[in-house]
C-alpha cells in the first residue's frame, strides 16, 4: 500500500481557470461564462464536477440532460463507470491528457482497436481519498487529500501509473506534457492540448493551455508491505505445526 498526502493549490486553480474561460469560450465557440468554466474543468479531469464521464456527456447541454435522464443514485453511480474511448480517438469528447484518461486508459494503448483493457487492466489499482482542510504552521489555509492506493506490485502499478501516465506524456500523445492536474511541472513550458470538435470550429482549432501552475504538491508520502496469501499460508501452517 502506498500512502500520499497531496496539497491542492486550489486558489492557483480557481484563478488559472477564470483567467482562462474567455479565450477557451472564444475558441470553443461557448457564449455562456458559467457553461464555458464548467466545461474547462471537465476537460481537466475528464469528468463533470460531478463525476459525470465526458465519454457520457461530452457537452453541458449532454450534462444536464444525462442528470435528467439518470436521477436515480444507484443507476447513476453504475453508469460512472461504463464508457471506453474508442470512439474518440482524437479526444474531442475527452482530451486523451485529461487526468482521467491518462490513469485509466481504458481501452486505449493496444495494438489495435479496442484492445488496451488487458494491457491496462495490469496497471489498475485501488485507491481511496480523504480531504483534509486545515491550518499550517504559517497560519495559511492548506487543502488537500491523503491518497491510500493499494496494489499487488508497487512498481508495475503504482509507480508506473505516477511516473509514466502521469508525469510523462507519450502513451497520450503529449509528448513531455504531464497530466494538468496531478502533473509535475518544473517548467512553463509545458501545456495541456484540448482538442476540439471540428463540428463547433470550421478548422477544429484546439484550445492550448499553456504556462500552468503546479496545481497539487506531494506533502508527504510512505510504503507499507503486507505479506501476500501464500505467505499467511506459510505463517499459519508453522504457527499450528508442533515442531
Amino acid at each position: 500500500m502506498a500512502y500520499r498526502k497531496l496539497e491542492e493549490k486550489v486558489e492557483d486553480f480557481e484563478d488559472y481557470i477564470d483567467e482562462t474561460v474567455p479565450q477557451f469560450a472564444k475558441v470553443y465557440g461557448i457564449e455562456d461564462h458559467d457553461e464555458a468554466r464548467a466545461t474547462l474543468f471537465a476537460k481537466f479531469s475528464g469528468r463533470w464536477q460531478d463525476g459525470v464521464p465526458l465519454m457520457l456527456a461530452p457537452t453541458y447541454k449532454d450534462w444536464i440532460a444525462f442528470n435528467e435522464r439518470y436521477q436515480d443514485s444507484v443507476t447513476k453511480r453504475a453508469m460512472l463507470s461504463r464508457f471506453v474511448y474508442i470512439n474518440d480517438e482524437h479526444g474531442a469528447a475527452c482530451p486523451a491528457s485529461s487526468h482521467t484518461r491518462r490513469v485509466h486508459p481504458r481501452d486505449m494503448l493496444g495494438p489495435k482497436d479496442d484492445s488496451g483493457t488487458i494491457l491496462v487492466n495490469r496497471r489498475r489499482i485501488l485507491r481511496r481519498g480523504l480531504p483534509y482542510d486545515t491550518t499550517n504552521e504559517a497560519g495559511e489555509r492548506e487543502r488537500g487529500i491523503v491518497m491510500l492506493i493499494c496494489c499487488s506490485s508497487l512498481e508495475r502499478q503504482f509507480e508506473f501509473v505516477q511516473q509514466q501516465w502521469i508525469n510523462y506524456g507519450m502513451d497520450s500523445n503529449a509528448g513531455n506534457d504531464t497530466c494538468p492536474l496531478l502533473g509535475n511541472r518544473s517548467t512553463d513550458d509545458l501545456k495541456f492540448v484540448i482538442p476540439n470538435d471540428p463540428e463547433v470550429e470550421e478548422e477544429g482549432a484546439p484550445y492550448i493551455c499553456s504556462k500552468m501552475p503546479q496545481f497539487v504538491e506531494a506533502k508527504g508520502g510512505a510504503y507499507f508491505f503486507i505479506p501476500s496469501m501464500t505467505s499467511l499460508r506459510l505463517i499459519a501452517i508453522g504457527m499450528i505445526d508442533p515442531t
